[in-house]
């Protein structure tokens, strides 16, 4: 499922991405192509009207003029005086004979309306277009009429534009190959991309599955232990009171753990503003020692508080989650650490933050299991594992503490013994 939902965000990023790519391409390869047909219609033109000057100021020009003229722009140069051609070869000779193409171009212009011949009057007509031979031969064509009541001239300008086309030929390649090279370079930013995006929902469906899992298997217990008393008392009616009352363990320990699955899921939830307000932690602490502080008497332990003198800053959350957050960590120190053993609870100001020490002198946790104790329903061993917990206390805690901004992190106590310190953000105003 995650899989398909990184192909198929792959793909709808790179067909968008490549989209607009695909478009700022073609958008700057025409208007890289249409600057360079302006700019041959231009070359074109100042050719000409160096021609037409001549021509006008009734200078001869020589052969020696038209020549390197033809040479210098790749053009065919056709003039006529009175309907005559002037004697000039050519100075070069395109792939299309010139005098096919100085009939294709006067053929054109007098298609469009310019009179080849004189027409009686001084009026000046000009045509500019191209001829296409085949789709590696074009010319670009300019043909003038000056016109006069004696004599008139005729201009034929015929540019080869092979040279330009091949021009444009590899600029497109190249834009092309641009292109393709984005596409394939967005294609594997796409795919590196999704897959760190859809990493966090990947996680969160693992953890998801093995929280499922976890559940299962922790409700599968007492419900087979409930099945099999059951069963026994069809049998051992006698028995009514002991299995009654292992009924009664398993039905508390199974209300203890749903309890605790909605703590967890309802841990890191948005708290409404009427849940935030200041919270006193040295009050949180006093009245959390204070409720385990029978249990611990009955396993000879010493609780403790080690507050500082001076009232600790305000914390702005949740009391009650804050609260439950501070009784897990007491709860597994009272729990686990050895009779007649002591647990201390320490809070001080560091920076911006307050710091809260929950520490017993037990036997600790080993350094292969540290790192997973804040997994939900992981137990470190089984001789931590009696089923009065169900290993979702310190998820709940980290869940907690995340929420309101802070942490909860273990460390090894020294000289034996274990320390959790959880951090909170101080209240600022």
């Amino acid at each position: 499922m995650i899989k398909k939902l990184r192909v198929k965000l792959a793909v709808m990023m790179l067909a968008i991405i490549a989209a607009v790519l695909l478009l700022t391409t073609l958008a700057a390869l025409l208007v890289s192509e249409w600057q360079m047909t302006v700019r041959e219609d231009a070359d074109l033109h100042t050719q000409a009207n160096t021609l037409l000057r001549q021509i006008r100021m009734e200078r001869s020009v020589s052969d020696a003029e038209i020549a390197k003229a033809e040479v210098a722009g790749r053009t065919v140069i056709h003039l006529r005086d009175n309907g005559h051609p002037l004697l000039f070869r050519g100075s070069w000779e395109p792939v299309t004979p010139r005098e096919t193409l100085i009939a294709a171009a006067l053929g054109l212009a007098a298609a469009y309306g310019v009179p080849i011949e004189n027409a009686g009057t001084s009026a000046f007509e000009e045509y500019v277009g191209q001829i296409r031979i085949s789709a590696r031969e074009r010319y670009l064509i300019y043909v003038a009429h000056i016109g006069g009541y004696r004599n008139w001239q005729t201009l034929v300008l015929i540019r080869d534009m092979r040279p330009e086309d091949h021009q444009r030929m590899v600029q497109r390649l190249l834009f092309g190959g641009i292109a393709l090279a984005g596409i394939l370079l967005l294609s594997a930013f796409s795919w590196w991309f999704t897959g760190r995006s859809v990493r966090p929902i990947e996680a969160a469906h693992i953890r998801q599955t093995q929280f499922i899992a976890a559940a299962s298997h922790e409700l599968r217990t007492p419900l087979s232990v409930l099945q099999a008393d059951l069963t026994a008392l069809r049998g051992e009616p006698e028995d009514q009171e002991r299995f009654h009352a292992r009924m009664q363990a398993e039905i508390s320990r199974m209300t203890a753990l749903a309890r605790d699955l909605m703590a967890l899921t309802t841990a890191r939830d948005a708290m409404s503003p009427d849940q935030l307000g200041p919270v006193e932690i040295d009050s949180v602490l006093r009245e959390c020692a204070e409720e385990y502080l029978q249990a611990a008497r009955q396993k000879n332990m010493r609780l403790e508080t080690d507050l500082p003198p001076q009232p600790l800053p305000i914390v702005e959350g949740d009391a009650r989650r804050l609260k439950q957050a501070v009784n897990v960590l007491i709860d597994n120190a009272v729990t686990y650490a050895a009779e007649g053993g002591r647990v201390v609870l320490r809070a001080e100001l560091a920076g911006k933050e307050i710091v809260l020490n929950v520490e017993d002198d037990g036997p600790g946790i080993r350094p292969e299991h540290a790192a997973h104790i804040f997994e939900r329903f992981y137990r470190a061993d089984k001789s931590r594992s009696d089923r009065s917990h169900n290993g979702l206390g310190l998820s709940i805690a980290g869940e907690i503490a995340e929420a309101h901004g802070g942490s909860v992190k273990y460390f090894p106590n020294t000289p034996c013994g274990s320390r959790f310190e959880m951090r909170l953000p101080r209240f600022v105003r």
